[in-house]
């Protein structure tokens, strides 16, 4: 299941999306096509995003929240990016089939410019928080900035396993044309890494 929700009321705007995967799947690993193995499926995440507009619409002020699960194990080859991770699925205790509990957002999904977007490829195992505030200078030009604060879910499925995975500031300066459909502008980011 996929649900959301969103809510416009005067100058403030409230959405809700998330998201759950839930099922199990027959394989045979690779030279042991004779006895098919078990895995359960079970992973999901959401998010909440707020927002607020002041002074005559032109300063929009936000807050996101993030969430999605993951597996309790690192890749094998020590990557980072969900994208080209390969992590190993451990049976689960007492015997329990193994189970795929990592969610991914989806990589055009643009959280932030540096950790979600190039280290990591995509939120997984990890829960953020990004208050945001906007400002339209002119009729055309925009001003931006927020700051993502991101923890592990999951810390042994990152390196250093810890459960801070560290601050990020960005700031954007935008210019739009939308009736033309012309976008331009730069953008910086700075990560510290927990």
């Amino acid at each position: 299941p996929d649900l959301w929700f969103r809510l416009n009321y005067k100058k403030f705007q409230m959405e809700l999306e998330g998201a759950l995967n839930v099922g199990n799947v027959d394989f045979a690993p690779p030279g042991f096509a004779s006895t098919p193995q078990s895995m359960q499926i079970l992973n999901g995440g959401g998010v909440g995003r707020f927002s607020y507009r002041l002074l005559r619409d032109a300063l929009n002020i936000g807050l996101e929240v993030g969430f999605a699960t993951g597996e309790a194990a690192e890749d094998e080859t020590g990557n980072v990016n969900f994208r080209l991770a390969r992590r190993v699925r451990r049976p689960g205790a007492n015997g329990q089939l193994p189970t795929m509990s990592a969610f991914t957002f989806d990589p055009d999904y643009h959280v932030d410019l540096i950790l979600w977007r190039r280290i990591a490829g995509a939120v997984s195992n990890a829960t953020y928080f990004k208050p945001h505030a906007s400002y339209d200078i002119l009729d055309n030009l925009t001003a931006a900035a927020a700051v993502i604060y991101s923890i592990a879910n999951q810390p042994v499925g990152w390196p250093g396993n810890n459960i801070n995975l560290g601050l990020e500031i960005d700031a954007s300066l935008m210019y739009h044309n939308d009736e033309e459909g012309f976008y331009a502008g730069v953008a910086y980011g700075v990560l510290f890494p927990f």
